[in-house]
């Protein structure tokens, strides 16, 4: 799968690097394995801890060095003091909220076709008309699919802060300045050196906190069945203390403008993430698979690259070896219809109540034909947010989508719904 654009902004973003020598001799090495289990628990945890705090403290440091030698960019404007421009789907002008359009009064809407030949409406207030710059960008996002592929009832908005230009701007120092060249390899080196530290503790605790491997064989075989493979072979990689969209949690503060949460001990909905060993058409890139380990159920399938592969500096070989990935994700290319009859047996297959809910499936193409060998398509339910008692808050929804290639392989599915059954705990 291409993550180069993401991958470039990322990096360019985090930048973290440092080439000094560390003092992490000070935080002490105890005998962990000595202690108790819930001992070693707290222990790990608290190193971890400790290692966050002196990394900071010497990032910190580093990034004081920086703002002296003029290292650092301009912040952006405040993405909150100006008029965003909107872009919704046409037929579905009502996601713009009717505060929009009181505190935007003025405002005028243009149509937009993409390239993918989906339509959009495009809500621009007064003061943003002549903003060619910032609606281009939003065109540019919108030909490339990615956002409203993932929620067809995702509304839009440009890069106010215009993290794209800091980018730019900071490249440009680091290739003048030798002395923020040397800062920014520096803070890796300090990233890189501290991240090994930590991965190693993480590694100790995941031990601690995973299933024993009979428990693991079982979510292995249900994952076999799921996918009608009986000689699949997986790897354990970690365990987690909810899915990835699990979106529940009590609430810790509230502000004007976001809500901070966290899912107290005792609330989680933990889930252990497997990995097929065989890439994906002979690729670099593998299927990755969330459990409930209270059910062996799958949560989510994903593509993702293997823990030990580098995906961000390959060479030409290996780049030409991921290819195979995509070559055999989107060949052969079916039809719409295919892949509709395609997506319904597979979601009748493992959605309990399918016949209850199929019509309620909202379908979108990544193409309006899907002989195109980037083409995907998209299937989602989205349920309703349950009543959660007060002081918690519901922020994802129940979900079911699948995403599949233009050959009918899954490239992404998600089944949410279970881990709303810790409401019932949380009631009680």
């Amino acid at each position: 799968m291409n993550k180069k654009i993401l991958i470039i902004i990322g990096m360019a973003v985090i930048g973290l690097g440092v080439g000094t020598v560390i003092g992490l001799q000070h935080i002490k090495n105890t005998e962990i394995t000595s202690a108790s289990q819930q001992d070693q628990k707290q222990l790990l945890e608290s190193k971890i801890k400790e290692l966050q705090k002196e990394q900071q403290k010497q990032t910190d440091e580093i990034w004081e060095k920086e703002r002296q030698a003029g290292c650092s960019v301009a912040s952006s404007p405040n993405c909150e003091e100006i008029p965003q421009i909107l872009a919704v789907l046409k037929g579905k002008e009502d996601l713009i909220s009717a505060d929009w359009q009181n505190q935007n009064e003025g405002f005028s809407t243009i149509e937009y076709t993409s390239k993918k030949n989906d339509v959009f409406i495009f809500f621009i207030p007064a003061s943003r008309a002549n903003d060619t710059e910032a609606i281009g960008r939003i065109k540019q996002a919108l030909d490339e699919g990615g956002k409203y592929e993932a929620d067809s009832n995702m509304t839009y908005f440009e890069d106010t802060c215009r993290y794209g230009d800091q980018i730019k701007k900071r490249q440009e120092i680091l290739a003048s300045n030798e002395t923020c060249q040397k800062l920014k390899e520096e803070r890796q080196k300090l990233h890189d050196d501290f991240s090994k530290q930590m991965n190693d503790y993480r590694r100790q605790l995941d031990l601690l906190n995973a299933r024993p491997e009979a428990d693991q064989q079982k979510a292995m075989e249900a994952i076999r069945q799921f996918r009608e493979k009986p000689g699949l072979e997986l790897a354990y990689i970690k365990t987690y203390p909810q899915p990835t969209k699990f979106g529940i949690g009590k609430i810790v503060s509230q502000g004007e403008n976001s809500t901070q949460t966290e899912i107290p001990e005792g609330y989680s909905v933990p889930v252990e993430i497997y990995q097929e060993k065989e890439p994906i058409g002979g690729g670099c890139e593998v299927y990755e698979y969330e459990i409930d380990v209270e059910t062996n159920k799958i949560v989510e399938i994903r593509i993702v690259y293997p823990a030990e592969y580098d995906q961000y500096e390959l060479s030409q070989e290996e780049q030409a070896k991921c290819g195979k990935t995509d070559e055999f994700l989107y060949r052969p290319l079916y039809t719409d219809v295919q892949l509709q009859e395609i997506a319904m047996n597979f979601l009748k297959k493992h959605v309990a109540n399918f016949d209850e809910i199929k019509g309620e499936f909202v379908y979108r193409p990544s193409e309006a034909n899907s002989q195109n060998i980037v083409a995907k398509r998209f299937w989602r339910w989205t349920g309703k947010k349950p009543e959660v008692p007060e002081g918690w808050m519901v922020d994802t929804p129940p979900v079911i989508n699948l995403l599949l290639a233009s050959s009918g392989e899954i490239i992404q599915y998600g089944d949410n719904t279970d881990s709303f059954r810790i409401i019932e705990k949380i009631n009680q």
